[in-house]
């Protein structure tokens, strides 16, 4: 996920609730020097269902949008044949 427009080097709180309510531990992120930040969320370790997550400003206090991805048992595509 990528976020901006926070606090320039200073915290960020990432929230990630499952698809059942109860969230994982928040995370904390640190904003670069132009208020971005980058992270990977590794999606296979999740369970299947739509998730939320969404960003809170430790100076400001203001939360982002709130974002939702589903996890599915999809296989992935398979690689062309050579």
């Amino acid at each position: 996920m990528h976020g901006e427009g926070f606090t320039p080097n200073a915290d960020a709180l990432s929230h990630l609730r499952r698809p059942n309510g109860v969230e994982f531990p928040e995370l904390n992120l640190l904003a670069d020097s132009k208020g971005e930040f980058n992270h990977e969320i590794e999606t296979l370790l999740l369970g299947t269902g739509t998730h939320e997550v969404w960003v809170i400003d430790r100076t400001t206090g203001v939360k982002s949008n709130v974002a939702t991805f589903e996890v599915t048992l999809d296989q992935p595509p398979s690689a062309p044949s050579k």
